[in-house]
């Protein structure tokens, strides 16, 4: 009897150690209450926000520079065909304007300089500006997911947050382009600092997404790093002569 009572309890705690094996392998090993407390939030709000949402929509941040500069292309063709070919009397001789006064020759801003051709760049302007403001807002959130990523520097980003404010103002500016005719009361001075300004903006935003296609190693057509710091260099030099050569002739000019 008492050998089939030792057989029986010990047959009870086999059992039990089984269950407890059992137990322990389906149950997880711990419970963050916290940490699923938060995880519920998170998928709920995200649920929410997906739900509020009307829509979305995926794009390339270079399609906004390109419809950008579809939209300065229109603002400088229909200057150069109403320039050209208008024959109005508000559009002065070639060599009667401030431009060939100073620089002996007529560049592309004779197109927009005077009316009607001038009013009309006023108004189109804005195709461009507004996407170009866009695009340097989209193009500085793209380098901090890249920079969180660990897939372009640091030091690229914080470049970014000294330029960036700076060529958003330059852009946000450039209807005094139009503002301040070369002809006008304020001179061609007036007319340049804001060419001035988008010239030094354009320089910047070519040169930091440069740098960014060189790290991510996506510079088109299989070119290779060395060629885009040598595009970076020259694009650079050339910027910097023109500078110096208008800032000497208006010295020796005006």
């Amino acid at each position: 009897q008492h050998r089939f009572l030792h057989i029986i309890c010990a047959t009870h705690h086999t059992v039990n150690a089984n269950e407890r094996i059992i137990a322990k392998n389906t149950m997880p090993q711990s419970i963050d209450l916290d940490m699923g407390a938060e995880n519920g939030q998170s998928k709920s709000e995200e649920a929410s926000k997906s739900e509020e949402a009307l829509f979305t929509f995926t794009f390339h941040v270079e399609s906004i520079r390109l419809f950008a500069h579809i939209g300065l292309f229109f603002v400088f063709a229909q200057g150069a065909l109403i320039t050209s070919y208008s024959g109005l009397d508000s559009i002065p001789d070639e060599e009667a304007t401030e431009i060939f006064r100073i620089f002996a020759f007529n560049h592309t801003c004779n197109w927009i300089d005077h009316n009607p051709a001038r009013m009309i760049a006023a108004i189109l302007v804005p195709l461009y500006t507004v996407p170009t403001l866009g695009y340097i807002i989209f193009t500085h959130l793209r380098l901090a997911r890249s920079v969180k990523k660990g897939e372009v520097p640091f030091w690229l980003l914080q470049t970014s947050r000294i330029l960036s404010p700076f060529n958003f103002l330059a852009v946000a500016l450039l209807h005094l382009w139009f503002v301040n005719n070369p002809d006008g009361e304020y001179g061609f001075v007036a007319h340049y600092i804001p060419y001035l300004l988008f010239q030094l903006a354009l320089t910047f935003m070519g040169m930091m997404n440069v740098q960014y296609l060189i790290y991510k190693n996506e510079l088109p057509f299989g070119v290779k790093p060395s060629i885009g710091w040598a595009y970076q260099g020259i694009f650079a030099a050339l910027t910097f002569i023109s500078i110096v050569g208008v800032i000497t002739i208006l010295a020796g000019t005006i």
